[in-house]
């Protein structure tokens, strides 16, 4: 979270947004820590942006984590513009990776209700989230295939970091990576997104995104640009977050 502007009152929040707007900002990701439940607080902050919506015109994607009713009620009463939400059908990556004393079924719930909500809402698939390994991505993508109303899927690769449990993790090779993406591309009809948390030095597997059909690539390396120029494909460019 280093990257991130700290806001841990809604003053600050507020703040914050007025800066961003000021400095020609489009909008911006509310995002957390989450609390000891995988929750991000969001009625602490419900009127402050709710305040934002109404003063600024800036895009906000929030990073939920686990959702209940009654914080559907409150990302309706925010007019958030996007959910964002990690998709972790795995009980073993809820407990040893996240640490929650959650299992899987409230990640489903949490879906659904997004689903059923009419809210713009983006799952987010991180390839070798549990320690390297290619284990419950197939699972959760089984499971997101039966909803009807996601807005597209984002696909997001771990990215072994120093000072972390993770940081000597060999991650899957690049094969089974795209094995991954392809299943779901071909069971899931809506558009696919290579999303901004990846190992930069993954450069083929950007190429191989495009073959397989990806409709967007966040931040991608020059050689992936004049490749895709040489193979015809209209580039475009937008700032703006990968969600959008």
């Amino acid at each position: 979270m280093e990257g991130m502007i700290p806001a841990v009152n809604e003053e600050a929040l507020y703040n914050t947004a007025r800066k961003i707007y000021e400095f020609g900002g489009k909008g911006f990701l509310l995002s957390g820590g989450s609390d000891l439940n995988g929750k991000l607080p969001l009625k602490k902050f419900k009127d402050a942006v709710k305040k934002i919506k109404k003063d600024f015109p800036l895009i906000i994607n929030a990073h939920t984590g686990i959702l209940e009713e009654d914080d559907i009620k409150i990302l309706d009463e925010m007019n958030i513009d996007n959910v964002s939400f990690d998709a972790v059908i795995s009980d073993e990556i809820i407990k040893n990776v996240f640490g929650l004393n959650k299992t899987s079924e409230f990640y489903k719930k949490s879906l659904e209700l997004l689903d059923r909500s009419g809210i713009s809402y983006t799952p987010h698939i991180i390839i070798d989230l549990n320690f390297g390994k290619i284990s419950y991505e197939y699972d959760t993508i089984n499971f997101l295939k039966n909803l009807n109303n996601l807005k597209k899927l984002i696909f997001l690769i771990l990215i072994p970091t120093k000072g972390t449990p993770m940081e000597n993790v060999k991650l899957s090779p690049l094969d089974e990576m795209a094995n991954v993406l392809s299943y779901s591309i071909n069971n899931i009809r809506k558009d696919h997104v290579i999303g901004c948390m990846r190992p930069r030095a993954l450069k083929d597997f950007e190429i191989k995104a495009i073959d397989l059909g990806v409709k967007g690539i966040t931040i991608p390396a020059p050689s992936t640009i004049e490749y895709a120029s040489k193979n015809n494909y209209e580039i475009v460019k937008k700032n703006i977050c990968c969600a959008f």
